[in-house]
């Protein structure tokens, strides 16, 4: 167990501190990930069901100035330096730290939860105009053996203010442990309005890591996973299955003005497994429920409310 106090001390010093990352808008990124997301969905098509609508792949962006920051796509850009690394290979500037022994205190990192506000629909821009993101951590919480330390993202593009995002991650020493099959017949197919099933490679999480400049291990060495963290394979990011949704949703309904996707991850979805995402069907036309799960696993992964306007 972490004496409280040594978070404590850490806390006061990281919770005054900001970061402010600068990026360029970029041609390449937004062309790379568009292309990954459409080999992933028609990939899918071979298994589309009653309730799956085959989504036509969105265009790549053919002006060499011409770019779109699509929703799901901030997480691209504005990302850690990877300068002091973790065991992990994930940057550890935001890390809970030993002041003291000047020591990393946990063995593992985890996507929690997080919201995203967006402040301004469909930022197109010159590829050499500045984005600009300020990161602050909003607080720093101690439950049980584990720390949740709240991340807020202010995205500024020229003299706008264009999305904030804020992210939990789960710091903690305990190894992975499978949960036991859990039932998800909360969620009935007849709630379903929309469902398609993915299937995600080693690859794909590799061209994901590399476009997003994540070194973070669990995405890409399967040694170290088995070995260090107890898990059974590679897991798929946080920011992927976000990312995923929200270019579905936007090419099944591509007239939706989004507001906010507030989000929680459950446990961690691993390659190659059957990835079912959902939109389900909902009262409030301005409220949407999605959802990935595999039913057959009894496994939910993330689910979150998507509000529109």
């Amino acid at each position: 167990m972490i004496p409280k106090n040594t978070i404590y001390e850490w806390s006061k010093v990281i919770k005054q501190r900001s970061w402010t990352f600068r990026d360029n808008l970029s041609v390449g990124s937004t062309n790379h990930l568009i292309n990954l997301l459409n080999e992933i969905f028609q990939a899918s098509h071979s298994n589309a069901n009653i309730n799956q609508k085959i989504i036509t792949p969105t265009k790549s962006v053919h002006s060499i100035t011409d770019v779109r920051l699509n929703a799901g796509f901030h997480f691209l850009y504005c990302n850690q330096q990877n300068i002091v690394l973790g065991h992990d290979g994930y940057d550890n500037y935001q890390a809970p730290w030993d002041i003291d022994k000047q020591t990393s205190i946990f063995l593992r990192r985890m996507w929690a939860k997080g919201m995203i506000e967006f402040k301004q629909q469909d930022i197109t821009g010159e590829s050499n105009e500045l984005l600009q993101c300020k990161e602050t951590i909003e607080s720093v919480r101690v439950i049980e053996g584990s720390v949740l330390v709240n991340i807020i993202r202010n995205f500024t593009y020229g003299e706008q203010e264009v999305l904030k995002e804020a992210r939990t991650l789960v710091y903690t020493n305990e190894l992975y442990n499978a949960k036991p099959s859990s039932s998800i017949s909360t969620i009935p197919q007849a709630e379903v309005e929309y469902e398609t099933t993915i299937k995600l490679s080693s690859e794909y999480l590799l061209r994901y890591s590399m476009l997003t400049y994540n070194l973070h291990k669990i995405h890409y060495n399967k040694s170290y996973c088995i070995n260090i963290e107890n898990l059974p394979t590679t897991i798929v990011h946080g920011p992927f299955m976000i990312t995923l949704l929200m270019h579905w949703i936007h090419q099944l309904k591509p007239g939706l003005k989004l507001k906010s996707f507030k989000y929680r991850n459950y446990e961690p979805a691993f390659i190659n497994e059957d990835l079912t995402l959902a939109i389900l069907r909902t009262t409030d036309a301005y409220k949407y429920t999605l959802v990935i799960y595999n039913r057959e696993l009894g496994k939910k992964y993330i689910e979150g409310t998507l509000l529109v306007s």
